[in-house]
């Protein structure tokens, strides 16, 4: 394991970028006697949190549905929901508390148009710290890259590619994929 003095100055900067925060208020989201709960702190999410978030989604939807999909699940993206909890930190202490006690209270208390919503909040924070990676790459686009990223070791990779997101990272590889099939 790399010791923090081992990180390189790209590495240290990506995480800072996303421990960053920021205040969002949910109107939406009321405090049960009319008013609204009040801001949360969002984090950036970066791309191995919105991958761990699907594969807890999925997992939190195959343990809770044993009987039946839970109505909520039909009307919620369940890996987004899972990504705003991590994402969603307690604004007087982001770096060390979540806004909600567990992804389960958080499932419980918010109804469906709450959750997307919040998810919406989540994906507004994204687009406005990185707005290249919230769409796909044209086939032009990609292409360019892909023969930029043949001739580059992994940090210079890191770095042309450090502010594409999902969207824009699966465009990239379908791309890639369809070089092999042709």
């Amino acid at each position: 394991m790399a010791l923090p003095q081992d990180k390189s100055e790209l590495t240290l900067a990506l995480e800072k970028r996303a421990r960053e925060c920021e205040l969002v208020e949910l109107p939406c989201i009321g405090d049960g006697s009319g008013g609204n709960a009040g801001p949360v702190a969002i984090r950036l999410a970066m791309l191995g949190d919105e991958i761990r978030a699907q594969m807890a989604g999925a997992a939190w939807l195959v343990r809770n549905s044993r009987e039946a999909v839970p109505q909520k699940a039909l009307m919620v993206d369940v890996g987004s929901a899972v990504l705003a909890y991590n994402v969603c930190r307690d604004r007087n202490d982001p770096d060390n508390s979540f806004a909600w006690p567990s992804f389960q209270v958080m499932w419980d208390q918010l109804s469906a148009d709450e959750f997307n919503h919040l998810i919406e909040r989540c994906n507004d924070r994204k687009l406005r710290a990185c707005p290249e990676g919230m769409r796909k790459p044209t086939a032009e686009e990609a292409e360019s890259y892909l023969e930029a990223l043949a001739d580059m070791d992994d940090e210079g990779a890191a770095e042309l590619l450090m502010d594409k997101g999902r969207e824009w990272m699966i465009g990239l590889v379908q791309q890639a994929a369809k070089r092999t099939t042709t």
